[in-house]
């Protein structure tokens, strides 16, 4: 069950701690308006598009992606979805469907917009071993729980799973990936990581006691090995 702006000490913060490097009240609707996020009508059979599924360790990370625009999958993933945005090639789009492992839902959808830099990677993850970056564009930005989704089947698959037992980056047909589409526009959803937007905001200005533009290090190396500085 998502917390709705919990109070600084149920993260182990010093409330007394100067305010200057606490974020202040996030307003939901003005973010959701400000960024676009759910839109009342969408495509819901875009030409040429391809789908994916995207499972995540942790919400901290889908946060961060929120946020920073970006993301990054494991190796495997990361050729996968850099082989399917270069095979596109501007024909369609890449539509990424994002759950967080055990969390018994969905929480949103993006667009991959750029193929994989792996000259590039982020320190923003919860876990610093993610390699290569790419942007991404959130769409929609809504819990769906697993039960509205079981209907929809892998049917790209030998054992015909339902969506909810993929796995990281596993690939939709178009029926299924325009189905899921149709879920995200409709369902009227209750929650939203969205809510727990001050939540990470607050945590991350303690965790990371440095700007943003050095968290989002993202990083080339040079012709000794060592990491260079790119943004």
């Amino acid at each position: 069950m998502r917390v709705s702006s919990p109070s600084p000490n149920v993260s182990g913060i010093d409330p007394s701690a100067s305010s200057e490097s606490t974020p202040g009240p996030i307003d939901i609707a003005t973010l959701i308006a400000s960024k676009g996020y759910n839109p009342t009508t969408f495509d819901i059979r875009p030409p040429n598009a391809r789908y994916f599924v995207i499972k995540s360790y942790t919400e901290d990370d889908v946060h961060k992606s929120l946020k920073y625009e970006i993301w990054s999958s494991t190796d495997p993933g990361n050729k996968r979805l850099d082989k399917a945005i270069r095979e596109s090639a501007g024909r369609g789009p890449i539509y990424l469907f994002f759950s967080v492992n055990a969390s018994g839902h969905f929480c949103g959808m993006a667009e991959m917009l750029t193929p994989v830099d792996y000259t590039r990677s982020s320190t923003v993850w919860a876990q610093d071993k993610w390699k290569g970056v790419f942007k991404v564009r959130w769409i929609f930005v809504r819990d769906i729980p697993n039960a509205m989704l079981r209907g929809i089947r892998l049917e790209n698959t030998q054992e015909r799973k339902p969506v909810t037992n993929s796995r990281d980056t596993q690939e939709l047909l178009p029926d299924a990936g325009s189905e899921m589409l149709r879920i995200f526009l409709t369902h009227a959803a209750r929650t939203s990581l969205l809510q727990d937007f001050a939540y990470y905001e607050v945590r991350a200005s303690y965790s990371f006691p440095w700007t943003a533009d050095v968290v989002l290090c993202a990083v080339a190396v040079d012709a000794k090995g060592s990491c260079v500085n790119r943004w």
